[in-house]
């Protein structure tokens, strides 16, 4: 076989996949590209640009969209003219996320969506802002049916898409990064038909989501974290709050079991959070690195890719 047939064969049965996953932070962009083969994920490489302006404060401007362009056209450099598949992370604390408990759902999407505007209206202090929704029937609990619904300021999801087609980014998917890491964790972390915990430690928010035990993504809190020298004190409130909102849910509704939690982040992150929980938590806190599954090349930080937990799971196929 020729070297050209073989390259064609290459593309039409490609061997490896690759993905280029964006994390969208307040005040940082956040790049991975990832290859992955049938032995392991390969970083090839990691970026992460400072943005001179803050992200989702205020109503978006003109000129935070033309520099938000510029700096995704810089963050994805020769990604955005090839093929592969680029995938963002929304910021979990911009995305409104609720599970919906429902005696029957509308039969058409314009009818749900209508609902979902709705119940976030009355839910959300929107101060006259409009929001963009979307949602996903999730099957039957209880004998309820369930819908999970999302929300996000409208102006700057506008503002988002806008700046990727002007930077030439076609992006393959825009969902919220606990989306994601639940495609990434649930499978990794299920626990004997119990309902799966999960903490997730990136450099700027926390943020605890969980799972059922059929993997559907049931429940999300999440927070912006400061940069600060020491974090003894967030560590305890991300602790309290965590044990907090765990037992909001497991006594919202019979047979939600816990049977442990699970901190992913950095070393020193998930021990500072999971060395308290162990002190009030009747389940286990399992730590994971936020890198786990991942090989780097030479060269790249540990420490910043165990930090980037939920731009390393936007690099990944769904």
């Amino acid at each position: 076989m020729s070297l050209s047939l073989n390259n064609l064969f290459d593309r039409i049965t490609p061997r490896s996949k690759t993905v280029f996953g964006i994390g969208i932070g307040r005040d940082r962009l956040s790049a991975a590209h990832v290859v992955t083969t049938k032995q392991a994920r390969h970083i090839e490489r990691i970026k992460q640009i400072n943005l001179p302006f803050t992200l989702f404060s205020g109503t978006p401007t003109p000129e935070i969209g033309h520099a938000l362009s510029s700096l995704l056209g810089e963050l994805c450099g020769e990604v955005k003219r090839s093929h592969i598949p680029i995938q963002i992370a929304l910021p979990d604390p911009v995305v409104s996320l609720r599970v919906f408990e429902l005696d029957a759902i509308p039969k058409t999407r314009k009818e749900q969506l209508a609902l979902v505007h709705w119940r976030f209206n009355k839910e959300l202090n929107l101060a006259g802002r409009a929001i963009e929704c979307s949602c996903q029937p999730l099957g039957v609990n209880n004998d309820k049916h369930l819908l999970l619904a999302m929300a996000i300021d409208q102006a700057w999801l506008l503002c988002l898409k806008e700046a990727c087609r002007d930077a030439g980014v076609i992006s393959t998917v825009i969902d919220m990064a606990a989306c994601y890491r639940s495609n990434r964790f649930y499978e990794r972390f299920s626990c004997d038909g119990a309902d799966v915990v999960v903490i997730s430690l990136d450099d700027d928010v926390w943020t605890l989501s969980i799972s059922d035990a059929q993997g559907r993504l049931r429940f999300v809190r999440s927070r912006w974290r400061e940069a600060m020298p020491e974090r003894t004190r967030e560590y305890h409130e991300i602790a309290a709050e965590s044990e907090r909102m765990v037992r909001i849910y497991t006594h919202a509704a019979p047979g939600r079991i816990i049977k442990n939690l699970h901190t992913v982040g950095n070393a020193q992150d998930i021990s500072g959070v999971a060395d308290l929980l162990d002190q009030h938590m009747a389940g286990k806190c399992i730590r994971v690195a936020g890198g786990v599954e991942f090989m780097s090349k030479q060269g790249i930080s540990g420490n910043t890719v165990d930090s980037m937990v939920s731009t390393l799971s936007a690099a990944m196929l769904r």
